[in-house]
């Protein structure tokens, strides 16, 4: 927690709930999960993940110790904890919250002591915005699957040793949606995701940068790149999506359709750009990437940073891009 003090933040049946970003594996689709039945509270199923086998536990039933009834399981976010991995259902993921250091203090499950009724599966109710949001803490869920699933191992898996090669050598992106074209961004980069932003439109600059908005007192420069991916400019109105991207130099927002998940990907699998994308595509994106039948293109934050686009306007109005 205290090394990347930020929440993934999602919704279940109704009620928000969060798990620290830095166990964030990655998010998959709900498919191919075994039913499960045995004496594991609250475990849903298990799937064989990359060669390991992964409980799926419902998270209002590790909360409020009653699964949820007749809701839609869309989706697992995969956790990893030390030698353990886990999975939770949810069907739509909210955003990721950056916490101040009080708060990242609150949550740490070294220093937090389990509830008084002895369920050491969650604790800590948070407000998030007009409703309660309920932490669930990976490391007190570890214990859990350690005492009903050993190692974890897969017996015989034939992909087993490409599998623990893969692990060791592997990035988080978050995947946006902008148009039809799925964008992977490293986790590193991808700060906070927000909605309905008020951007103050710039005029006589490019029309990439859309203007300027106001984030919790930082002003920071609009970035939408439709134009590059040959889409209309956008309507901004109060569902816009942004996410809120930093490198070393600067912090921006850009305009996207959707979070679509996290996912993880070795770098290798990245092909460089060259020849394989527009020139105007690949001044952005330094990697293309196949993967379950969809393509990634790799956007790192620097790229926006030194767009050559951009250049002229790094100072107009704001010192928070370039």
């Amino acid at each position: 927690m205290k090394n990347d003090a930020r929440l993934f933040v999602f919704e279940f049946s109704g009620k928000t709930f969060a798990v620290p970003l830095a166990c964030v594996e990655e998010v998959i689709e709900f498919y191919n999960v075994e039913q499960y039945s045995g004496v594991v509270p609250h475990c849903t199923g298990t799937i064989n993940h990359r060669g390991r086998i992964l409980p799926i536990f419902d998270p209002c039933g590790l909360s409020f110790k009653k699964d949820a009834q007749e809701s839609q399981r869309a989706y697992v976010v995969i956790l990893k904890i030390d030698d353990v991995i886990l999975g939770l259902v949810l069907e739509r993921h909210l955003e990721l919250l950056a916490l101040n250091n009080t708060h990242a203090d609150d949550l740490d499950p070294d220093t937090v002591p389990a509830n008084d009724d002895g369920d050491e599966n969650s604790y800590s109710m948070l407000g998030y915005h007009d409703r309660a949001m309920t932490f669930l803490s990976p490391k007190l869920l570890a214990p859990l699957v350690r005492k009903h699933f050993g190692n974890q191992s897969v017996v015989n898996y034939a992909g087993d040793q490409d599998n623990k090669r893969n692990d060791k050598n592997t990035e988080e992106f978050i995947i946006s949606k902008i148009g039809e074209t799925l964008v992977a961004h490293p986790v590193g980069s991808v700060m906070e995701i927000v909605e309905g932003l008020d951007v103050m439109p710039l005029f006589r600059t490019d029309p990439c940068l859309r203007g300027l908005t106001s984030l919790r007192g930082r002003v920071l420069s609009c970035i939408d790149i439709s134009e590059v991916l040959g889409l209309p400019e956008r309507a901004l109105d109060d569902h816009s999506v942004f996410l809120v991207l930093s490198n070393k130099e600067a912090e921006f927002v850009l305009c996207i359709d959707n979070v679509v998940c996290i996912r993880s990907f070795a770098p290798e699998i990245f092909q460089i750009t060259e020849g394989l994308l527009p020139m105007a595509v690949k001044e952005l994106f330094d990697g293309v990437a196949e993967k379950d039948h969809h393509s990634y293109l790799r956007l790192q934050a620097s790229a926006i940073v030194e767009w050559g686009r951009l250049a002229p306007f790094r100072k107009t109005g704001s010192d928070r891009l370039g």
